[in-house]
């Protein structure tokens, strides 16, 4: 997550191509707010494009405490919908293209979710890995075959663990943030907008990939790591209850709070991490207007993801609570209910899973990642 200074006006067309051509909403180096609202401004009137696919407006996400992605959002033609929950299927006036979509619930179970770009990916209970959504660099098969044991979705690529610690990735590469360094069995993975993140068996941090803003050759090279997370141009990993950020400076999530943290999440523009002591959450970095990102409600948590412009958190009540940007549904059409056990945010859609490992999906549906699949 990130923001960034203003840079001369000749640069804008080349980080708008970025931003349009090669899943780079979290890979831009967006420097300054001027620089930022410019290139948001831009997106909205052209979309963003991946692959064949394009969409509005500038969004992306990232995954839940311990792993990363990102999406991209905003109204497109075909509007907003409101639809309520349903079965393998759209709530009524449920997705609508390039609109936002009402909570989407699945019949098919799932061990864990991982929400990405455009697309969503579940782990069966088979160990196999199913996901939905845009598949236009092939981050989102209907099935990879694992087993696996944890995977986190990109902007255009999928990155998952097998039982050994051995990562896999498919989808783009552009920027060889689906080639880990060689030798290393890995804890837990992250994946960003651009770059890729994991924690060694040795607890070391290391990050590959998009290196635009210093966001992976800043990593620290010393010290003992519990958890990494991969923003667009950020990266932030907690050792001993410390968040530790690193990448663009001028977001504001290098600053970190002191504390003693249990978990901690990057946005594009900002951070936000649980307090280990009361649960409660503090949140960091800049917050573009109307979109608040770092007003995180006063109540406690024990699980976070952060999106692009807004974050979602799992209370102790299993109820989920999201704020910051709503401009595709993302933070108001949150699915109601006591019995969820995870929550995983996108760019502009969000999906969170049930006590009965079935999913629920809300927020921006343009290429369908709002829909989870009945059947595997």
């Amino acid at each position: 997550g990130d923001v960034h200074g203003l840079r001369p006006a000749a640069a804008l067309p080349q980080l708008v191509w970025r931003l349009l051509t090669a899943h780079t909403m979290r890979t831009t180096r967006w420097v300054g707010t001027v620089a930022m609202m410019a290139l948001a401004t831009a997106c909205g009137a052209q979309g963003e494009t991946e692959g064949s696919g394009g969409m509005g407006g500038s969004n992306d996400g990232h995954g839940g405490a311990g792993a990363g992605q990102m999406n991209a959002g905003g109204m497109n033609a075909g509007g907003s919908a409101s639809g309520g929950a349903s079965t393998g299927g759209n709530g009524n006036g449920g997705d609508n293209a390039g609109g936002a979509g009402g909570a989407t619930q699945s019949s098919l179970a799932f061990a864990e979710i991982t929400a990405g770009n455009l697309h969503t990916c579940g782990l069966l209970p088979d160990a196999n890995v199913n996901c939905w959504g845009s598949n236009a660099a092939g981050q989102a098969p209907s099935m990879h075959n694992g087993p696996f044991t944890t995977l986190s979705a990109g902007a255009g690529s999928t990155c998952a663990l097998d039982a050994s610690g051995a990562m896999s990735c498919w989808g783009t590469d552009t920027f060889g943030q689906m080639n880990p360094p060689s030798g290393h069995l890995w804890k837990m993975l992250s994946a960003g907008a651009g770059h890729t993140c994991g924690v060694d068996m040795q607890d070391a941090v290391h990050c590959w990939g998009d290196d635009s803003a210093g966001q992976t050759t800043a990593a620290p090279t010393t010290g003992s790591w519990q958890a990494v997370y991969a923003g667009t141009v950020n990266t932030c990993a907690l050792s001993a209850g410390s968040p530790t950020c690193w990448g663009d400076a001028t977001t504001g999530i290098n600053t970190t709070p002191s504390g003693n943290f249990s978990a901690v999440v990057v946005g594009a523009f900002h951070a936000c991490a649980i307090d280990a002591d009361d649960a409660t959450v503090t949140c960091w970095g800049t917050s573009l207007p109307g979109w608040n990102q770092l007003d995180a409600p006063d109540d406690s948590f024990v699980q976070l993801d952060a999106g692009f412009g807004h974050t979602c958190g799992l209370r102790g009540d299993g109820s989920v609570a999201c704020w910051g940007n709503d401009d595709e549904g993302q933070t108001s059409m949150v699915a109601s209910g006591t019995d969820f056990v995870a929550v995983d945010v996108g760019g502009a859609h969000s999906c969170a899973l049930r006590l009965d490992h079935t999913v629920t999906c809300w927020g921006m549906s343009s290429e369908g990642q709002t829909t989870p699949p009945s059947n595997p």
